[in-house]
């Protein structure tokens, strides 16, 4: 169940990660050519820092589902095969309560900018409320890709 889940939420978010680097890269590119004719995009910078914030958690899951995370195992790949699984179990769960948290967080955050409103762009006057929620869905998605990957240590390790 969460490994579908997980998979869904990396099926939707990959593409449209995808889609908002291709944006930016016309976007940047229109921009240098405004320049270049004395007329820039206005709010370019502040687009593309808005944009970036989703490129990069939209794809967090999805680096995580292909395990493209850097892991260092040059101490870890010494310890006998239960060793392993019993810190991979204790790490995984460390990292999905640290996450989760991140993900309440950030739902909270959210949520209060959302009720205030006040914070906006400076030069195109985007609200930053609908960006703040970019952060504890893409943190959620993946939370539910390390669930998924955390569960089968301890299924091997019942096993044994």
């Amino acid at each position: 169940m969460v490994e579908k889940a997980s998979r869904l939420l990396v099926r939707i978010l990959s593409p449209i990660s995808g889609g908002i680097l291709v944006i930016m890269v016309l976007l940047v590119t229109a921009d240098v050519i405004g320049r270049y004719f004395g007329t820039p995009v206005p709010g370019t910078l502040e687009v593309l820092q808005l944009l970036l914030l989703m490129a990069v958690l939209f794809s967090l899951a999805n680096t995580a589902a292909q395990r493209g995370h850097v892991a260092i195992t040059i101490l870890v790949s010494r310890f006998p095969p239960r060793a392993q699984a019993i810190l991979t179990i204790l790490t995984g769960g460390l990292a999905l309560i640290v996450l989760c948290l991140m993900v309440y967080g950030g739902m909270i955050g959210g949520i209060n900018e959302w009720k205030r409103g006040l914070l906006e762009t400076v030069t195109l006057g985007i609200p930053v409320y609908p960006f703040k929620f970019v952060i504890p869905l893409g943190v959620f998605a993946l939370c539910l890709v390390l669930l998924a990957q955390w569960l089968h240590p301890l299924g091997g390790l019942r096993k044994r």
